[in-house]
């Protein structure tokens, strides 16, 4: 059939303040759900997400709301390829924010000499 045949790309781009919120480039070949072709390039900035919570949507609780806020904006069609899309932001969004949350636990974590010549934390964990 034809729809068998058919190739469907997607392509998006989100910026803020100078900031790249996220880009997706996305082609399906074949028909949906069980498509012959699927190929996602994501990228999702955590920080940059973080950064327009703080300073335009105070009321949001974390970046993924902010991230679902904007994807249920009509900029992509309501297709399987879209569907795809969104979990594919979604899941890069959740990595980021994991390798934030990793390098803030380690700069946490740092220690110095003391004069003792012992080590001691550089920062103390927020508890």
């Amino acid at each position: 059939s034809l729809l068998e045949d058919a190739t469907t790309t997607s392509s998006l781009r989100l910026c803020w303040d100078d900031k790249e919120l996220f880009t997706v480039q996305a082609l399906a070949t074949g028909a949906a759900p069980e498509f012959e072709e699927l190929q996602v390039r994501t990228a999702c900035d955590g920080r940059a997400l973080i950064d327009l919570r703080l300073q335009a949507l105070p009321l949001v609780d974390e970046p993924a709301d902010v991230l679902n806020l904007l994807l249920a904006l009509p900029w992509l069609p309501d297709n399987d390829l879209a569907t795809h899309v969104r979990n594919r932001l979604m899941e890069d969004l959740l990595v980021d924010l994991c390798d934030i949350e990793g390098s803030e636990s380690e700069h946490d974590c740092a220690t110095e000499i003391d004069e003792a010549g012992g080590e001691r934390p550089m920062v103390r964990r927020k508890t």
